[in-house]
């Protein structure tokens, strides 16, 4: 679309128009003033004008890829976009009530999300291919997730039939769920589990992530043992689908802020001595508490 390289773009043009009225004061000012029809207000009708050409936009790129995937012309292997990914949930149906998970109006909202989050054109952005070339970048981003996971735990499951797992019976109805931050630590399968030591993860070359944390137990240095003993987004086809995109996020924004700054924890922080999370009832996302760091740029 040329949005970025090019400010002036019939596109870039048309989503300044379109999120000019959030930039509005009068808006948070007098919220009564949202409810004068916007085709009194000239420069509010041209937001509400562009509004509708965008989500047309969103709209025909949504049937676009839909198309490609319904004709098998898109690719369908794990290395799946964020759209391809809700456009194949929003092809499933409900079980209870027949209803899809993702609507269009619904797809169209979440990408103009993604829209809005890639407006920065300033500065220089590496490329996937260098950040593929960041091998230790990966494994610290690795390691950390290891240490500490997002969250203490994944989603609750019932089983919905009477079954075994290995030699656990476990009835029908029966609430399952997963301590990722235990399963991260158990000493049988890291070694010094709360040393961090991204070389874990230096025997593994590849960094897409499909791949990620997984090892087909010929390297030497084996301490990631399966894929399913490293699970910070979960495991299998109901793992986190915002993997890809936060992985992504993490290598650009680190790679960026290593490169202009250098940073480290401000004087007499309780972090010293490692990463504490804050206390979250035992279940939740998890996060540090008052975490404050201190940014020194390079040049």
């Amino acid at each position: 679309m040329g949005a970025v390289r090019d400010p002036e773009s019939p596109y870039a043009v048309l989503y300044k128009h379109a999120f000019s009225i959030v930039k509005d004061p009068l808006v948070y000012l007098f919220p009564a003033y949202t409810a004068i029809p916007s085709r009194w207000i000239p420069y509010r009708n041209r937001a509400r004008i562009a509004n509708e050409k965008l989500r047309e936009i969103l709209y025909n790129i949504i049937q676009a890829r839909k198309d490609a995937i319904l004709s098998n012309t898109q690719t369908m292997d794990e290395n799946k976009d964020l759209l391809t990914i809700m456009i194949e949930a929003s092809m499933i149906k409900d079980a209870h009530t027949d209803e899809k998970f993702l609507t269009n109006g619904e797809l169209a909202s979440n990408l103009a999300v993604f829209f809005v989050a890639g407006d920065a054109p300033h500065d220089i952005v590496p490329t996937h291919d260098q950040l593929r070339q960041m091998s230790y970048l990966n494994n610290c981003i690795k390691e950390t997730m290891r240490i500490n996971p997002p969250t203490s735990g994944n989603l609750s499951r019932v089983a919905s039939c009477d079954t075994h797992i290995g030699q656990t019976f476990i009835p029908k109805g029966t609430i399952i769920t997963t301590e990722l931050y235990c399963a991260h630590h158990l000493d049988k399968y890291w070694p010094n589990p709360h040393e961090f030591n991204p070389d874990r993860f230096s025997s593994s070359s590849n960094t897409d992530e499909e791949n990620y944390g997984k090892s087909d137990g010929s390297n030497n240095n084996n301490h990631v043992k399966s894929n399913q003993l490293y699970i910070p987004f979960g495991y299998g086809p109901r793992a986190c689908i915002g993997m890809n995109f936060s992985l992504a996020e993490q290598r650009v924004v680190q790679a960026m802020m290593l490169r202009k700054y250098t940073w480290q924890l401000v004087p007499m922080s309780e972090h010293e001595d490692g990463l504490k999370n804050a206390k979250s009832g035992g279940v939740g996302l998890l996060g540090p508490d008052k975490l404050y760091l201190r940014l020194m740029k390079r040049y």
